[in-house]
């Protein structure tokens, strides 16, 4: 798509900051409003977990192969082997993982009535187009995709040996990947919200702090250029004070976009007319 759009109103900061200070917020996923959201299950290999331990042992010439095979298993048993275990190196990954990752979260659909309603404050509130993909992805550290949905989150495998290492190019990386995983995964129903009805682009952003690991709210901050902004749509409902508002805002801060209304049917469809 080349239009993304944000819905939301007036009792979001982060929301308004996109207009009053034409800032995206690169949010953490602990935040999230559905607490199954970037929560698939890990899978920790034995083999391949042993096999990184017996290769990291190996690299010692002082050791014997059987030495190495060794202490890779007892490492194993000591760091992976039972559930509670396993559930903690899930909680330390799940920890970095809200440290590294900023997340947006957008559609390529101005008028969908779900959205409208959830997060637009029944038409009330307002909703943002802007020209993220062009603006956003030739910047380094970001990432785009289309949100699957799935009945059941899949099970995904943890990338042990490469996170054992250090990866010059992280973009590139197989663990930048298995994180992308997490994001790019949602359950289509989730705590009586039927979330597939967003119909979800999710841009991911890679934050690199002086500290590895630690992300910084500045880092969470994305500004976009004036040009980026495309249309600002109006719920029906919102007071004719507040749209004022609104277009004064646009003005002061450059952005020549298009004014339009979302107007609800009858028949729960959404039809945008020019704004008047």
């Amino acid at each position: 798509p080349d239009i993304f759009y944000r819905y939301g109103d007036f009792e979001n900061e982060y929301f308004i900051n996109i207009i009053t200070k034409r800032t995206l917020y690169f949010n953490h996923p602990k935040n999230f409003s559905d607490l199954n959201d970037c929560s698939s299950r890990i899978y920790f290999d034995k083999d391949k977990i042993t096999d990184c331990y017996s290769k990291f042992f190996l690299q010692n010439p002082l050791w014997k192969r059987d030495m190495a095979n060794s202490l890779a298993r007892y490492n194993y048993k000591m760091n992976f082997g039972d559930a509670e275990l396993k559930n903690e190196r899930m909680n330390e990954f799940h920890k970095r993982f809200n440290n590294i990752l900023g997340i947006l979260c957008t559609t390529d659909n101005n008028n969908n009535p779900y959205l409208w309603q959830k997060y637009s404050n029944s038409f009330k509130g307002f909703c943002v187009g802007f020209d993220m993909k062009n603006q956003i992805l030739w910047n380094s550290g970001f990432s785009l995709n289309k949100v699957a949905y799935w009945d059941e989150l899949p099970v995904l495998e943890y990338p042990f040996y490469e996170i054992e290492q250090e990866s010059d190019d992280p973009l590139n990386s197989q663990f930048y990947h298995f994180l992308l995983e997490f994001i790019f995964n949602k359950l289509k129903i989730s705590q009586d919200e039927v979330y597939k009805l967003e119909k979800e682009w999710r841009f991911a952003k890679l934050l690199i702090a002086e500290k590895p690991g630690i992300g910084t709210e500045l880092q969470r901050v994305f500004q976009l250029p004036s040009h980026a902004f495309r249309e600002i749509i109006f719920g029906y409902e919102m007071h004719k004070s507040v749209r004022m508002n609104i277009k004064k805002i646009a003005e002061q801060q450059g952005l020549n976009v298009e004014f339009k209304v979302a107007v609800p049917n009858i028949n729960n469809t959404v039809t945008i007319e020019p704004e008047s």
